[in-house]
This record gives C-alpha cells, sequence and structure tokens, in this order.
C-alpha cells in the first residue's frame, strides 16, 4: 500500500507550475508527502495522479486529470477576471463547478480500463479560486477597497457556502484510493479545526461620538423613535456603565475570556497598536488595562496577533512598525489579520510574508460568510506577480459577526443557524476554518444576544467533533504531518 502520493505532470507553463501548486496544496491537506515522477518511473499497478494535456487510454492504476484548453489559454492571457464559460456538472454522487467547461464529453468523469480520467480541470479550477485570480483581475471593489463576494463566481453559481477546492480534492482523493492508495496522514481528518478569534478595535465603548450618541441622539432627540420608557431605560444603563470598569467593550473581553475558560478554550486575540485612520481607535497596551490584559491573555494560554491599521495594508513600513511595538509589549508575534479585512491580493500577503509572518487570517468576505478562497483548510498563498507560492500560510476566515450585523441584517438566531451549516461543511470535508467574534459580543446595547451566538457555536461545534486550537497551533499542527 502506498502511503504517499505519486505524480505525474505532462504539460507546460502556466500550467506546470499551477498544477503543482495545487497538488502540494491537495497533499497538504491529506498530511501526505508527495513526488514528481515521469510516467516511465511509477511502479507497475501503482497507483498515480496525473495531470496531462494528452488524453490516451490510462494505465493501470492511473487517475488522471485532463488539462483544459480553455484554462490554459485564460491563464497565460492574464487579463480577465473570470473564465469565458463555467457551469455545474455533475461529478461523482453530486455537483460541482467546472471553472473552465471545455469538455466535448457529457460525462465529466469515467472509468477508462483500469484508470479514471476526468474530463473536469479540477487543478486549473482549484487553483484559480486558491490564487485570488478574479479579485487580482476584477476591478470590482466597495467603499473600503475590498473586492465583494457577490462578484465573486461563486456567487454567480450559489456557491458562497461551499468550499469548491475541498469538493474537487475530495472526488480526487476518493478515485486514488478506489485504486488503492492510502493517503490520509493527519490526524483532525477525524475530526474538524476551529480557530476562535477576536479582532479587538476597541478597549472603551464610551468615546465622545457614542456618549453624545446615547444622550442626545437616542434619549433627547429620539433618534430611534423608541418609547420613553424604553430611552429612560437605555440612558440609565448607560450611566450605569460609563465607569471605565463597567464598559461594556471591556465587561464583553471578560465574559469572551469566561466563556473560553469555562470550555478550556484557547483562541486567537488580534490586537492594535497603530492609529492610520478615523477608523481606528486609538488604546495602549504599555500600561493600565491594556497591559493587564495582554498579561491575562498569556496567563490562559491565548495568542496575540496582530490588528494592523486601516491603512497599513498596502504599507510595509507601517505594519513593521506597529509590529515591532505588539512585540515590545506582548512578545513573539505569528500571525496577522487586517483591520476592516482589507487585502490586497497577493500585495498585502506578500508584505506580510517579507515581515516574517508565519500566517494571516484576512482571508474573507466582510460582506457575505463563506469561503472566499473555495477552501475550507491551510493553505499556502499563490502570488500571482511572481507565479510562485509563497512560505506564509492562510486560515481562512469563515464568518464573522460583523458580516451578519452591518451587511447581511440578520438576527442572531439566523446568524446562528447558518455558521452551524458552515461547520458542517468544514466537518465534512475534514477542514480547518477561522471564526471572528469581535469584543463587542457581549455589548447588550447594539449587540444583544451574540454572546449566546458565540456560546452556542462553541458548544454545536464541539458537538460534532471539532478540535479547537489557537491560530498559531493549528499551523504547528498543520506543519508537523507535511
Amino acid at each position: 500500500m502506498m502511503m504517499g502520493l505519486l505524480v505525474v505532470v505532462e504539460c507546460t507553463d502556466p500550467l506546470a507550475s499551477a498544477a503543482r501548486y495545487v497538488i502540494d496544496t491537495f497533499a497538504g491537506w491529506l498530511g501526505t508527502g508527495v513526488e514528481y515522477i515521469s510516467r516511465f518511473s511509477v511502479p507497475s499497478g501503482t497507483p498515480f495522479l496525473s495531470y496531462t494535456s494528452t488524453d490516451h487510454t490510462p494505465e493501470a492504476g492511473e487517475v488522471r486529470v485532463v488539462a483544459s484548453r480553455a484554462a490554459e489559454q485564460f491563464l497565460t492571457a492574464r487579463s480577465a477576471p473570470y473564465p469565458v464559460r463555467s457551469r455545474l456538472v455533475r461529478l461523482g454522487d453530486g455537483n460541482a463547478l467546472d471553472v473552465f467547461d471545455d469538455s466535448l464529453f457529457w460525462g465529466r468523469v469515467r472509468e477508462e480500463g483500469t484508470g479514471t480520467v476526468f474530463y473536469c480541470d479540477l487543478i486549473a479550477g482549484s487553483f484559480y479560486f486558491l490564487s485570488g485570480w478574479q479579485e487580482v483581475f476584477s476591478r470590482e471593489r466597495d467603499g473600503f477597497g475590498r473586492f465583494p463576494a457577490l462578484a465573486s463566481l461563486q456567487a454567480k453559481f450559489d456557491l458562497l457556502h461551499e468550499p469548491v477546492v475541498n469538493q474537487y480534492f475530495v472526488l480526487l482523493e476518493d478515485a486514488l484510493e478506489r485504486k488503492g492508495a492510502r493517503l490520509r496522514n493527519r490526524p483532525s481528518h477525524d475530526s474538524f479545526s476551529v480557530c476562535l478569534t477576536h479582532d479587538v478595535d476597541y478597549l472603551r465603548k464610551w468615546t465622545a461620538g457614542i456618549i453624545y450618541r446615547e444622550v442626545v441622539r437616542y434619549f433627547l432627540q429620539n433618534e430611534r423613535g423608541a418609547h420613553i420608557k424604553a430611552r429612560t431605560s437605555r440612558l440609565r444603563r448607560f450611566l450605569a456603565s460609563s465607569f471605565p470598569s463597567h464598559d461594556p467593550y471591556r465587561s464583553s473581553l471578560e465574559q469572551l475570556l469566561n466563556a473560553e475558560r469555562a470550555r478550556n478554550i484557547t483562541a486567537t486575540y488580534f490586537l492594535k497598536t497603530g492609529v492610520s485612520d478615523r477608523r481606528d481607535a486609538r488604546y495602549s497596551l504599555g500600561w493600565g488595562y491594556g497591559a493587564r490584559l495582554i498579561s491575562r491573555l498569556k496567563d490562559a494560554g491565548h495568542e496575540i496577533g496582530l490588528h494592523p491599521s486601516f491603512r497599513s495594508y498596502t504599507d510595509g513600513s507601517r505594519i513593521e512598525r506597529e509590529k515591532e511595538k505588539l512585540i515590545r509589549y506582548a512578545g513573539h508575534v505569528d500571525g496577522v489579520r487586517q483591520h476592516y479585512l482589507r487585502l490586497d491580493v497577493p500585495g498585502t500577503w506578500r508584505i506580510h510574508e517579507a515581515l516574517g509572518f508565519r500566517y494571516d487570517s484576512t482571508g474573507g468576505f466582510p460582506d457575505h460568510e463563506g469561503f472566499r478562497f473555495g477552501f475550507a483548510g491551510l493553505f499556502h498563498p499563490f502570488d500571482l506577480d511572481t507565479w510562485r507560492p509563497m512560505r506564509l500560510l492562510e486560515i481562512p476566515l469563515m464568518a464573522m459577526d460583523g458580516t451578519f450585523q452591518s451587511y447581511r441584517h440578520l438576527t442572531p438566531a439566523e446568524s446562528l443557524q447558518i455558521i452551524t451549516r458552515l461547520l458542517q461543511k468544514v466537518k465534512r470535508y475534514r477542514g480547518a476554518a477561522a471564526l471572528l467574534f469581535h469584543n463587542t459580543a457581549y455589548d447588550s446595547f447594539d449587540y444583544d444576544g451574540w454572546g449566546k451566538v458565540f456560546e452556542s457555536v462553541i458548544d454545536a461545534a464541539r458537538s460534532e467533533g471539532a478540535v479547537f486550537l489557537p491560530c498559531c497551533s493549528l499551523v504547528e499542527e498543520w506543519e508537523r504531518h507535511r
């Protein structure tokens, strides 16, 4: 029985380089090694994966993916954000997206002789999503310079909730195992991994602007059209929590820590050290509450990562200064998530790699939950400018509370149902994903019910067999089984 993946690549660049990158990602998901060899070096009858632009009867044990001519032309041109033709096709027991639909066959997967042939280019399709191709070449951006979910190919086919790359990988894995390959070598494949993360955008809720809102706009001017009893009750609650020690955002932090301690979970807290825009809140980690927070996080075993300021995502020198400042306060820093999820692909990743971060976890759509790069799992980003994979790892962000609150305008109960279904997808594909709950979750003034969502998500994921890890531990576990 084979432990490891034998691969034959029989095409030229750009498809060859793209194929090796995708197959390396596939092997990383499996937790197995990969060896690229020539067709003539494959031991007789040994299962192997091939990616080839030629089509002839496959050999015994061969699982072949036929390279798409449309994909080759598309990748060579390097200009369009979307393929000329994509469509859903029948593959295996369900439907899958054929990103580069140029097949002359109605059946996209066939048993031919003693081999299996995919006439749907799962390799090029995986590369399209993992590389962030659509957002690199698209001009679609929101008001904060971010690629919107609704401009994605996933949205066009109602696949924002489907990790399409994982789906491709399962098809390949199943075909190889039917030929006798034994590939899995990752303990988490019996479960799935969840990283609980918290972006600490503020250490205090009651700033001058928010105080004016509560007293003048909400109470005196009754901007929300509330009954006098409700207005009075809210004002009393505001006055009772106006002291720093009772601030809702600080109380929420305490409750997050308590909920995680009660469940024996360690998480990743992304903290700020810089201000570059009015959308950044200034707070200190060197003294007072900020210093005490860092001490508590470290004592409890939580990871501390960097949450760079609003305008930093294209400014390496600014991120470097903010990272050095956090290191002075917190010690070693492995990971990063950009404020407002501002991610310039691949430029921001390139900055993160140059600054020595082990991982980034910005990779989620701000305006919609789901799988921005089509993948529930760790992967090395691909630099389309230099045409090479990076050392940096990406831990995709599957869902954040702010998406449901500010963009989707869903209730906590509706949001919980969606997050639970997404976690079931991650489990189905033996994957990993990050979830983001800000330190506003237990603020009953403006985010009532979200603390309960946070706790219910943990309990639901654990009942499904989830393993909870801070991001840095997930990276270490992933690297151990490469």
